[in-house]
C-alpha cells in the first residue's frame, strides 16, 4: 500500500514538476546559438543589428 502511494505521489510530482520548464529550454537553446559560431560569423558578415534579428527569428522557430 505505501509502495503505490509512493509510486503514484512520484509520478504525480514528474507532471506537475517538470524538472525544466518550455521556458527554461528555450533560453538555453537561445544562448546556445548566442554563443556558436554559426552566430559568430554571422555577426561579423552582416552586423550586429541583423545578428539581433536573427537572435528573434531562431526564438521563433524553436518556439513554434
Amino acid at each position: 500500500m505505501i509502495l503505490r502511494l509512493f509510486i503514484i505521489f512520484t509520478f504525480y510530482l514528474g507532471i506537475c514538476f517538470p524538472q525544466q520548464s518550455k521556458l527554461s529550454k528555450a533560453v538555453n537553446s537561445v544562448s546556445e546559438y548566442v554563443a556558436s559560431d554559426e552566430f559568430l560569423i554571422l555577426k561579423d558578415k552582416v552586423g550586429d543589428l541583423t545578428a539581433v534579428d536573427s537572435i528573434y527569428i531562431y526564438a521563433l522557430k524553436i518556439n513554434d
